[in-house]
């Protein structure tokens, strides 16, 4: 199945929502009284054998007045990122066993991928998942695009934290 090249208005605005796939989604009537919500997201590294496994981590979010007049919302500034870039791969290819170039998020905007690393363990994501990248020596993972559609993924460079 082919789909229409998506606009790059369209990807700023997959890529906007992505960030919002966090716990606890809320709609204009969040309360900022209480705790705020946190994006999760799977986190790819690599061991002290050179073997990448997968975890699960959680960047915290803190309400802002982020946007006045409108209400504060919850926000987390990814600090210490060097660009971005836009990588597509075709509909149901495979890329063999690679390293990371670079510590890195991954947005998912379009199409699903299969990631297996090092230790075994295959995961699947999606459009609104979000993936740190830190496998960037050893074996790496390997990347099936298992949906018909391509893949298409905002990459966010981190040169520090979270």
């Amino acid at each position: 199945m082919q789909t229409d090249k998506p606009s790059l208005r369209r990807l700023v605005l997959a890529a906007a929502l992505a960030c919002l796939a966090f716990d606890g989604v809320a709609d204009d009537s969040m309360a900022t009284d209480g705790p705020a919500p946190t994006i999760s997201y799977a986190r790819m590294y690599v061991d002290d054998q050179d073997v990448s496994h997968f975890d699960d981590a959680e960047l915290p979010m803190a309400f802002e007045d982020y946007a006045p007049p409108a209400n504060p919302i919850a926000v987390h500034a990814l600090e210490n990122v060097d660009g971005a870039t836009i990588i597509k791969i075709d509909g149901g290819a495979f890329e063999n066993w690679h390293p990371a170039p670079r510590r890195q998020f991954a947005f998912i905007l379009q199409g699903v991928v299969e990631v297996t690393v090092g230790d075994g363990e295959a995961r699947r994501f999606s459009p609104g998942d979000v993936v740190l990248l830190e496998d960037t020596t050893g074996r790496g993972h390997t990347t099936q695009v298992v949906s018909e559609e391509d893949h298409i993924a905002l990459m966010v460079p981190v040169t520090a934290g979270p």
